[in-house]
């Protein structure tokens, strides 16, 4: 993209600071970026050496911290009349955007009310073309 067409760690109206935000035309406008994802949590969660009950534990926190960046994204960076109708969440570790989709059809319901696109390296270009 051309640097006129996106903005690194743009202050928004509200005072919230997107990791980036994209320039689209309208009807898009203004699309809000934000880069989360818990790594620790999801480390613990796939550790093949960790007791059953410490992986039990690390799920249900990386779960409980995934659905805290969707309800964070949505309340931050989309605001009516400034940017567009939802709100990227990128999650730039392709195993971690796996395991979400794959087993955990409620986050992934969770983000689609909130108007929060969950995507990967793989998938942002096709989400925000779709």
């Amino acid at each position: 993209m051309a640097e006129a067409d996106y903005k690194l760690q743009y202050t928004l109206p509200n005072g919230k600071i997107a990791d980036c935000v994209l320039l689209l035309p309208e009807p898009t406008g203004m699309v809000a970026i934000d880069s989360k994802f818990p790594l620790e949590s999801y480390r613990r969660m796939t550790d093949v050496d960790a007791a059953d009950l410490d992986r039990k534990t690390a799920e249900k926190q990386f779960k409980k911290d995934i659905q805290k960046h969707i309800q964070d994204i949505a309340e931050k960076y989309i605001l009516p009349g400034t940017t567009s109708d939802g709100a990227v969440m990128f999650i730039p570790a392709e195993a971690v955007f796996a395991e979400i989709q794959a087993h955990h059809a409620d986050l992934v319901e969770k983000a689609h009310n909130s108007r929060v696109w969950m995507v990967s390296p793989t998938t942002l270009w096709a989400t925000l073309n779709t």
